[in-house]
Parts: structure tokens; C-alpha cells; sequence
């Protein structure tokens, strides 16, 4: 099963518009951090596709202008939600998440999966110039 998750974190870090490297890095460093703090064993750990989708899509840099730039803006925003996600735990925020609709929520992740799946037949069927990015 750990190879899987290796290959699906590369994957990941391509979606990012990054180097499959960080996708690696992505799947060993915080399971550590969790083994270490965490108290929930039915939790996602690591890099997810929508992740990676929305911070690709966020950032307005683009990555094949000035890559040292984009790494930076990259790390800058991933730093920034890791705060934000250690300080909703801290101060117990997690009921926030009742207040969004089902519908919502469904919504997005479909959009999500159609996007990915669109990007994925890029890579099957060799398109070069499939978006703007």
C-alpha cells in the first residue's frame, strides 16, 4: 500500500504545478508530526488532490514564468494554512464546519473530481496546450 501513496503524492505535487519531490516530502513528513500529536486514526494525512488543485489554481503566478517565485509563493501559502489549521484545533473550531449545507459541500467536491479527471485525460491523451496555465 505505500507505494500507492508515494505515486498518489507525485501526482499530487504535478497537479500543483510542482516538482514530484515535494509530493514525497508531502507523504513521509506529516505522518511523523501526527504520530507524534494526533488522536484521531480515521484522518487523511498529507497531500490531497483538491489540495492541490485549489493551490495550484489560487496562486497567480505562473510557474513555468519564474519557478523560484512560485516554489516561494507555494511554501509562503502552505505555511500560512498549516498555521491556520494548528490554530482551529487549538482553540476547538471544528464545529464551524456544521454551519456549511450538504449541498455545498457536494458540489464542490464533484467540481473537483470532474477538474482532476479532466487533467488526468491531458496526460493520457498528450495534449500539450489544454488550459491556460
Amino acid at each position: 500500500m505505500a507505494p500507492i501513496v508515494y505515486m498518489q503524492s507525485m501526482d499530487y505535487a504535478t497537479l500543483a504545478h510542482l516538482e514530484p519531490q515535494y509530493g514525497l516530502y508531502t507523504s513521509i513528513v506529516p505522518p511523523l508530526i501526527y504520530a507524534m500529536m494526533g488522536t484521531s486514526r480515521d484522518l487523511v494525512i498529507g497531500a490531497e488532490a483538491v489540495d492541490s488543485l485549489l493551490l495550484s489554481s489560487m496562486i497567480l503566478e505562473s510557474p513555468g514564468v519564474d519557478a523560484i517565485n512560485y516554489k516561494k509563493i507555494v511554501f509562503t501559502t502552505t505555511l500560512f494554512a498549516g498555521v491556520f489549521q494548528t490554530a482551529c484545533g487549538v482553540f476547538r473550531l471544528g464545529f464551524l464546519v456544521d454551519f456549511l449545507s450538504h449541498a455545498a459541500i457536494i458540489g464542490f467536491m464533484a467540481g473537483a473530481a470532474i477538474i482532476i479527471g479532466l487533467q488526468q485525460l491531458k496526460r493520457l491523451f498528450g495534449i500539450k496546450h489544454f488550459q491556460q496555465n
